[in-house]
């Protein structure tokens, strides 16, 4: 077993030894890139189907004793569909999830009454619903995230190339705090940026894998 974890070891020095841009590439690489681009995405699209969905199970049902919001009912379930169906594409591009794609269902051909009984039996479709609502709050988390972790960890490592602007013309770099106003500090700061990007890299990476098992979860057709 120990001879083991010395060979894992062994390997693991060797390829960082062998590949000094090997943090770059993990920061760079394409699948980080893709995962970063859905994180992104994930804020506004959350806000767009929480609004959507509020306002039409809202409107739907409280309209529903007069007919006029049986229309509505049907028609967010086919949104709902459609957006399944997009959410199902994108998370195949970006996250590599593998779903199947479902064919949406004409309401027309079904009628609207067994259309409308169909869907309110659908679990796979509330399970949708619920995956979209939940697209809102996790997705302010995850925007939330690569914006501070993001812009934290860029700002110190830049920050010998801010203390050279410094001292050209004459501002001061988080003063009375930790003020940058040597090279040693601000050489002390781009390291923490370093090991700030490790942190944030390993971040993204487990958010994407989340929203990898999520969608597997509730977007299974």
């Amino acid at each position: 077993m120990k001879s083991q974890q010395q060979h894992v070891h062994a390997n693991r020095q060797y390829s960082m030894d062998e590949n000094p841009n090997w943090l770059v590439q993990q920061i760079t690489s394409p699948s980080l890139r893709s995962t970063l681009i859905y994180l992104t995405l994930a804020f506004p699209l959350g806000i767009v189907y929480f609004v959507f969905l509020v306002t039409g199970l809202a409107l739907g049902i409280s309209l529903s004793i007069i007919w006029v919001g049986i229309p509505i009912l049907l028609f967010m379930f086919a949104s709902v569909r459609k957006m399944m169906t997009f959410e199902r594409s994108m998370a195949n591009e970006l996250l590599h999830v593998n779903l199947p794609t479902v064919p949406s269902q004409n309401t027309l051909e079904r009628g609207w009454w067994s259309g409308l009984q169909q869907d309110l039996r659908d679990t796979r479709l509330w399970n949708a619903i619920t995956y979209l609502l939940l697209k809102m709050p996790l997705g302010i988390l995850s925007f939330t995230l690569v914006i501070a972790l993001g812009a934290a960890a860029l700002g110190f490592i830049v920050m010998p190339v801010a203390y050279w602007l410094s001292t050209i013309f004459q501002f001061s770099i988080m003063p009375g705090f930790f003020e940058i106003d040597s090279w040693a500090r601000a050489m002390m700061a781009s390291l923490i940026g370093v090991g700030l990007a490790i942190t944030a890299t390993a971040c993204f990476r487990a958010l994407g894998n989340m929203w990898v098992h999520l969608t597997k979860t509730m977007l299974q057709p």
